[in-house]
């Protein structure tokens, strides 16, 4: 019995665990599905919603499409009645014109016949004028080749005084290219001194060709002008010597890269095996006889067709390259048909602008012989200067002011020694001097 009851509270005690166990598993389990269904609860919620709100946005859409559609419909029907309105108007427009013609024609018909008579009469009018027009016209006629005889007399009148005052010009120029010459070099010289003398540094004169390129400018400028003025012997063809000029290398290493199109394919095939220097070359030779160029006139009329700004000698964009080379055909062409006249005037005029153009270059040569860092320091070496005048001026007005105190000093040192070396002092109870001498030594301790 009582290993019977021992079991039996053993079995028990098992149950009751076992109990307990399944009890807490199925809370366990209640929970989880609790939390599921809440969880589902949420999620069909949302879904709801979701569909609601999908629902909502629909059927606004929905709404908005219909209402669109009912709009263009109202719109072809007002468009389909307006076509109506407008073809029945232009209906009766064609029919009211086709009335007008009509009468036009008519009219037309009557106005042709007035000016068949009107045409009559003018061709007798005709007959008249031309007779007495060509009686004009032979008066005309002399009077203008007497007119042509004094204005040739006139034109070797003003090109003798041309050449003249050109002479002239030249003197003057010279003149006052030797003058300006002496002034640069006396800069120069003051700009030396101010180097080695009063900065203490090396100066580097600058190269003799600044000075020497002025006249032969003007000199060159005078032949370019009688060369323009002559018309001849620039005929020939073009020498490398003449193209030394850096513009207008420049110039024509662009017609040789824009240009080449002028350039005969026959041509080309046979440059192929060439070195690329004789290629360019040979190029530059055949581009400028399918321009015209003959001489250097036409050389420097062609380059300032290429030059964007004369004054700093920069050329045209490469894009620009064949606008520039339509334009001096159109005009060189312009000129071959207007005669030699208007060739030696533009002859002249292009050695005018290029004498010009050196005169320009030998000024600002002469402007820039003293850089602006020159001018600088030539400033700020004046106010230095400026300021050490300044400070040698007070210290010697400071000197001047420091001898009239050291002689008042003398003055009033033989004063006190006449005033203490008085014998009044002996009848005094605390002569001066015992004074000093206490007042001496109060001031050493």
């Amino acid at each position: 019995m009582q290993e019977r009851h021992e079991l039996m509270t053993a079995n028990g005690t098992e149950l009751t665990s076992l109990l307990e166990r399944r009890k807490e598993q199925e809370e366990q389990y209640m929970e989880a599905r609790r939390g599921r269904v809440e969880e589902h609860q949420l999620q069909l919620q949302a879904q709801r919603v979701y569909d609601a709100e999908a629902y909502n946005i629909l059927k606004i859409k929905m709404e908005t499409e219909i209402h669109t559609l009912e709009q263009q419909l109202e719109e072809i029907r007002a468009t389909y009645q307006l076509n109506q309105e407008k073809l029945d108007y232009n209906y009766r427009v064609l029919v009211e014109r086709d009335s007008e013609n009509t009468n036009t024609i008519k009219q037309q018909k009557k106005k042709l016949t007035r000016m068949a008579d009107v045409l009559s009469s003018l061709k007798a009018k005709y007959a008249r004028e031309e007779r007495r027009y060509k009686q004009e016209n032979q008066d005309l006629t002399e009077e203008y080749k007497r007119i042509t005889e004094q204005f040739k007399d006139l034109q070797n009148k003003f090109q003798h005084f041309e050449v003249a005052d050109t002479n002239r010009y030249r003197d003057v120029w010279q003149m006052n290219e030797e003058g300006i010459t002496e002034l640069m070099r006396k800069v120069l010289q003051a700009d030396k001194i101010v180097h080695e003398q009063q900065l203490g540094l090396n100066w580097f004169p600058p190269s003799e060709h600044i000075f020497q390129a002025g006249s032969q400018g003007g000199a060159g400028g005078q032949r370019a002008t009688g060369a323009a003025e002559g018309g001849e012997g620039e005929g020939g063809p073009i020498s490398r010597g003449q193209m030394d000029n850096e513009n207008i290398k420049r110039m024509l290493e662009l017609l040789c890269n824009e240009a080449g199109f002028l350039v005969e394919g026959k041509i080309q095939k046979l440059l192929e095996p060439l070195p690329p220097d004789e290629q360019n070359l040979l190029k530059i030779d055949s581009i400028l006889k399918v321009l015209g160029v003959e001489g250097a006139a036409d050389v420097e009329k062609l380059l300032s067709y290429f030059l964007a700004d004369a004054d700093n000698h920069e050329l045209i964009h490469p894009n620009d390259a064949i606008k520039a080379i339509k334009a001096f055909v159109e005009e060189h062409q312009a000129e071959r048909q207007r005669g030699g006249d208007t060739v030696k005037t533009a002859k002249r005029e292009a050695g005018q602008e290029v004498t010009r153009r050196e005169e320009r270059e030998f000024w600002e040569r002469m402007a820039s012989i003293i850089s602006d860092k020159t001018f600088r320091v030539w400033n700020a070496l004046e106010k230095a200067l400026q300021k050490y005048n300044t400070l040698v001026s007070a210290r010697s007005s400071t000197i001047d002011e420091v001898a009239e105190l050291q002689q008042q000093n003398g003055e009033l040192k033989a004063l006190l020694n006449q005033y203490l070396s008085s014998k009044i002092n002996e009848d005094l109870h605390v002569p001066p001097t015992q004074v000093i001498q206490l007042d001496n030594y109060e001031s050493f301790q």
